[in-house]
């Protein structure tokens, strides 16, 4: 009776071994992993800051600001008129003859400052 005992509790402890092996070899596996992510991160926070230092982040800056003129270059209605110190009638009339190219948007009509 005594040796099933032994075998049977023997058994049990094997299969805990087993499991706090296979426990231990899934953390290791995790931070191997963890440890690979963050030299990858390291290498991309290094090529950012060699950008930044070369000025592409000056050139990115540039462009959207380029971008924010381009928007401001838009006229409304009350605009030109004021702009053209014409009446509203009379843009539309220069619209319709093709003499002011402009653009709808909203049920609003805007002109390019340049036209």
């Amino acid at each position: 009776m005594m040796d099933r005992e032994y075998t049977a509790i023997k058994a049990q402890l094997d299969r805990l071994e087993l499991g706090r092996q296979k426990d231990h070899l899934l953390m290791q596996a995790l931070i191997d992993q963890n440890e690979m992510l963050r030299e990858q991160l390291d290498k991309m926070t290094q090529m950012l800051v060699s950008l930044q230092s070369a000025g592409i982040a000056g050139v990115l800056d540039a462009t959207t600001k380029e971008d924010s003129l381009r928007q401001d270059q838009w006229l409304d209605n009350q605009d030109l008129c004021d702009l053209l110190k014409v009446t509203p009638r009379s843009l539309q009339r220069y619209r319709s003859e093709g003499l002011l190219p402009y653009k709808c948007t909203r049920n609003h009509f805007i002109q390019k400052r340049m036209s």
